[in-house]
């Protein structure tokens, strides 16, 4: 029996590959986000200067814009800074369980199953900011946007739902719907890399 060659499980190279590809565009996108995150307060001051010049009412009328936007964003800065460092943290990890999972190292699975834990927390974290921070503070804009262009009229939709109701329910629905959409490579991949097979290939002497 111990002359029988274990046949490789193809689930494997097929997640370890996935995971090396989701773990680089992952740090490609979280190290966009670092740029953007320091880089976006200064760019809309340039915006704002360069607006202010072309000085006709036009242009008047929607610098007051660009300052809600600085506010918005200093208002999800926490929230922003804490899911750039979360999603780096996340893709270093399936990144090197992809790695792993290649070279078909025993400790693959381990790996992958420690990145699909944190993924999982850091989607759950989230979610909470997006309901304590993110939403107050997109409703913060949207009035403050309605205001400055004179739209802020209420209209009733629907079974007396109001447009800001709609606008929430909307912005609450979509959050937790990308939440659920982002989970599924993750348990997909921890339910495929337990499996007894894989398992057992990974813990051969040769790994």
């Amino acid at each position: 029996m111990d002359g029988i060659p274990i046949l490789e499980p193809k689930s494997i190279m097929v997640f370890g590959v996935i995971h090396i590809v989701f773990g680089a565009i992952g740090l490609l996108l979280g190290l966009f986000s670092v740029a953007s995150l320091i880089g976006i307060p200064f760019f809309l001051d340039w915006l704002k200067e360069t607006v202010a010049k072309e000085g006709d009412a036009a242009a008047e009328a929607i610098l007051p814009i660009f300052d809600e936007l600085k506010t918005l964003f200093s208002d999800l800065a926490i929230a922003n800074w804490i899911n750039c460092l979360l999603s780096l943290v996340v893709s270093i990890l399936i990144l090197v369980a992809g790695i792993a999972l290649v070279k078909k190292k025993r400790g693959g699975v381990e790996k992958s199953n420690r990145y699909v834990w944190c993924s999982v927390g850091a989607k759950i974290v989230n979610l909470v900011l997006f309901f304590s921070i993110g939403m107050a503070a997109n409703h913060k804009f949207s009035e403050a946007i309605q205001d400055i262009t004179r739209a802020h009229s209420v209209s009733a939709g629907p079974g007396g739902v109001t447009t800001d109701q709609l606008q929430d329910m909307i912005s609450m629905g979509g959050g937790v719907v990308g939440i659920i959409f982002a989970l599924i490579y993750p348990i997909v991949a921890f339910v495929m890399l337990n499996k007894p097979a894989v398992k057992g290939f990974l813990s051969r002497p040769s790994t």
